[in-house]
């Protein structure tokens, strides 16, 4: 990297002095416009290849990231799934104990309506008005 940055220095001094347009000279001058040629040339193509490295560097990294960054999604996507399953089965479970609530709420009034209408009957037992204490306590509930 030393002789680099020295070439380049020497063919810079020689670019910028001044030059007599001797014909003697010319020769030299080709030459060394002709080193300096070479020396950029060189230096591009040194610039191409590390370009090229860094953009396979880069592709290399954005491939990784994508590759990290769906195995996050699906690591979040399997977390989600799990709690779904388990407020699914956490929520079945309450719609059972609410039926089976709802079920006793309805037996227990039924059984009251019966231990009702068993009192109305034994305290009437005239059996032609019974009915209509039937119809008037079933028009109360």
């Amino acid at each position: 990297m030393k002789k680099l940055f020295v070439m380049i220095g020497i063919v810079m001094m020689g670019t910028i002095t001044p030059v007599n347009n001797a014909a003697a000279q010319n020769p030299i001058l080709k030459i060394i416009k002709a080193a300096v040629i070479k020396v950029i040339k060189a230096i591009d193509l040194k610039i191409q290849r590390l370009q090229n490295k860094t953009i396979g560097l880069q592709n290399t990294q954005k491939a990784l990231e994508n590759t990290l960054t769906k195995l996050k999604l699906d690591n979040i996507t399997e977390w989600v799934e799990k709690h779904r399953n388990l407020y699914k089965d956490y929520y079945d479970e309450l719609y059972k104990v609410k039926t089976i609530i709802t079920y006793y709420k309805q037996i227990k009034t039924i059984a009251e309506m019966q231990v009702k209408i068993m009192t109305i009957i034994s305290l009437k037992p005239n059996w032609i008005i019974w009915p209509r204490y039937i119809q008037a306590f079933l028009t109360k509930v």
